[in-house]
């Protein structure tokens, strides 16, 4: 009972801690977030699939209904090279985070403090000259 309680003790230290140093990064991030948003936009004009994907991540969409949603828009690409897109925006990027689905699998959403602190969906647009759904 005693380990459970150290345990549970040390986890929350460490959430705490986190939470902190996410909120220390955040607070730089807004405060001279042009740097940020540039590396990001170089990104974009570098390879616009990225931008492509990144405005179909909702929260609801698998890779297979972000496939289809990009070509939609008439950008060709496949599920596989989605797959890969989608493994960089997440482990290289930022721009991408993989959620349990409710009815199982994943679903692809946009990472929210990009879109709270940087608006990032507002430029990919505007770098693509994409205009806002209705």
């Amino acid at each position: 009972m005693k380990a459970d309680e150290e345990l549970r003790n040390l986890l929350w230290d460490m959430s705490n801690r986190l939470d902190a140093i996410e909120g220390t990064v955040t607070a730089i991030a807004r405060s001279n977030p042009k740097p940020i948003v540039d590396g990001y936009e170089k990104v974009v004009r570098a390879d616009p699939i990225i931008g492509h994907i990144y405005l179909q991540l909702n929260g609801e969409r698998t890779q297979k209904q972000i496939t289809e949603a990009v070509a939609a828009t008439g950008v060709q690409t496949s599920p596989q090279a989605v797959g890969r897109w989608l493994k960089k925006m997440t482990r290289e990027l930022w721009m991408a985070v993989p959620v349990d689905a409710p009815g199982g699998g994943l679903v692809w959403a946009q990472p929210s403090e990009a879109e709270r602190v940087f608006h990032l969906s507002r430029h990919v647009r505007k770098w693509l000259g994409v205009k806002e759904s209705p």
